[in-house]
């Protein structure tokens, strides 16, 4: 316990040592936040002209509501920070609390959730999702302990938490009831086989409870059917695929979830990859040789049920990559059941120790590059004026591409094999300066066009219609090229927006995009039309990254 109370601790310094936490849709978090609690402020009313709150009993909430509150008394990068800090915490307390199930104490697995705690998707700025796979685990720990001798409070406790991992994230609550669900089921068979009972008498006979844990599943699933099925002709949600099983196992197998930012992420994954795949084996062996696993029986249904559904789920906004994360922390609570000699278990407990504080240590030369550049971008929110409207064009490349040349030239490939998939190579997996514009307008009280949250329709915030600038403004991308044919929808531009919208564009702030706006058709004729209509009024220093145009009166 004092070697995990320390290495949460690195974890949680390790957000509050530098300025910003490296995320890309953290800043559209913050921005979302902020404008939504300037709605209805008569001091802010051209908050109140652009967007709407879209408040409602719907999931992905939870965030929103605490930086709101946060903000209130924080300065929103450090309201960010508190909130990175909330799941930092909650993740591998969460896991302890689940792997403890079986023996009331952690063993060395306990320290396996470390490397998942900075995860792609964390710095994704998923962080809905993030602290959903905390209740996840929560649930699941809960449900183990309780469920075979319910109690009224377990069920009100269990629906309790359900109905929160609800509004925190659809998903984790889907994957909590399917394992409380495949629990009862698994306990159904045992009575069965244990008293040679009928079915209609095991029912009979079953604890009040059941039913109210089955009315509380039931409930839930009805509500996320109904979200489902908003969502399904948009994102393509109820498309199954099973052309996906080789791809999607690929990415299970590679833990491409551990390759955030450079060549060091995937020798990382690729070694831990190995110990847990060593240890699974592991596991195994005991299990066949002893004959327990009966006493796995739930958590292998669960696991199994996990891995059907993984295979065949379409490759839309990142389910694969979330629904891996179900899987490899349900693999952690089962290596929990492990069991050793005292000598054994420190040597592997002190190899997962190392590895939890590698997997910290070397993001740290990433994290203090990129955090200059966000201490540059951030140095411009002092010139702009407060109530303004601000669009934003960034460089989609974390980092240069020499950073993404070096993967394949390791590996022996030929450059002119990876060339033109280099816009979306490994190294560009987390583009952390994309929403980085959500973090100025907070911060100088800026109206945010640019927030892509405000036109999904699932976040508490939306666009007006009539004054959306998508219809309007079109930014190329690093894939166009002059090779490319001209895009179907024509470039329309900053003076369309404001000449068919009731609308204007105050502010246009471009991160590393002029030397690549020069090289492309469309760049150049945004470029002419900032030249025409806005003047140049900032470039950032010490590195020149930021530009900042000013609307002509």
């Amino acid at each position: 316990m004092v070697a995990f109370a320390f290495i949460l601790s690195l974890y949680v310094a390790t957000v509050w040592v530098f300025d910003y936490f490296p995320s890309q849709d953290g800043p559209a978090h913050i921005s979302t936040a902020s404008t939504l609690a300037h709605l209805g402020d008569p001091d802010w009313p051209v908050f109140d002209k652009y967007f709407k709150s879209n408040w409602r009993l719907s999931t992905n909430q939870l965030v929103a509501a605490l930086l709101i509150a946060l903000m209130t008394l924080f300065e929103p990068a450090t309201a960010e920070k508190i909130i990175v800090s909330i799941y930092v915490l909650l993740l591998p307390i969460s896991m302890l609390y689940a792997i403890s199930y079986d023996k009331g104490r952690p063993n060395f697995a306990v320290f396996l959730i470390f490397p998942f705690v900075f995860s792609r998707l964390a710095h994704m700025g998923f962080y809905n999702f993030s602290i959903g796979l905390a209740f996840f685990l929560f649930i699941v720990g809960y449900a183990l302990r309780h469920f075979d001798r319910p109690r009224l409070r377990h069920a009100g406790i269990l629906l309790a938490l359900l109905i929160a991992s609800y509004f925190v994230h659809v998903m984790a609550a889907a994957c909590a009831v399917i394992v409380i669900g495949v629990l009862a089921a698994v306990r159904l068979v045992a009575a069965m086989s244990s008293n040679r009972e009928k079915l209609a008498d095991v029912i009979r006979n079953s604890s009040p409870t059941l039913w109210l844990g089955a009315s509380a599943v039931a409930g839930t699933c009805i509500v996320m059917v109904l979200v489902i099925l908003r969502f399904a002709d948009k994102f393509g949600l109820l498309t199954v695929d099973f052309g996906n099983w080789a791809t999607n196992l690929l990415r299970f197998a590679s833990m491409s979830n551990l390759m955030v930012f450079g060549v060091q992420d995937v020798v990382f994954a690729a070694l831990f990859g190995l110990l847990m795949l060593a240890l699974t084996v592991l596991m195994l062996g005991k299990e066949i040789r002893l004959h327990r696993f009966r006493g796995a029986r739930p958590l292998l249904a669960v696991f199994c049920l996990f891995v059907l559904v993984y295979l065949m789920i379409p490759q839309v906004m990142f389910l694969p990559d979330r629904l891996s994360f179900f899987l490899y922390f349900l693999i952690i609570v089962w290596l929990g059941r492990l069991e050793m000699r005292r000598r054994f278990q420190l040597a592997l407990g002190s190899l997962c120790v190392i590895v939890a504080i590698g997997a910290l240590a070397y993001r740290v030369p990433t994290y203090l590059t990129l955090n200059k550049k966000l201490v540059e971008y951030a140095s411009t929110a002092s010139i702009l004026e407060p109530g303004a409207t601000v669009y934003a064009i960034a460089e989609q490349n974390a980092f240069p591409k020499s950073w993404i040349r070096a993967l394949p030239a390791a590996l022996g490939l030929s450059l002119s094999q990876v060339d033109e998939d280099i816009p979306t190579g490994l190294f560009e997996r987390v583009k952390v300066f994309m929403h980085a514009h959500g973090r100025l307008a907070a911060e100088a009280r800026l109206v945010n066009l640019s927030n892509y949250q405000a036109d999904q329709g699932f976040f508490p915030l939306r666009l007006r219609p009539a004054l959306r600038p998508g219809p309007y403004i079109r930014v190329p991308y690093v894939k166009d090229s002059e090779a490319r044919p001209p895009p179907s929808r024509p470039y329309r531009g900053f003076a369309a927006y404001a000449n068919n919208t009731a609308g204007q564009i105050d502010y246009v702030v471009v991160w590393e995009m002029y030397q690549h706006l020069t090289e492309q058709r469309s760049g150049r004729i945004l470029l002419a039309e900032l030249e025409r209509d806005y003047d140049l009024v900032h470039v950032s220093e010490p590195g020149g990254f930021m530009r900042v145009y000013r609307r002509r009166p």
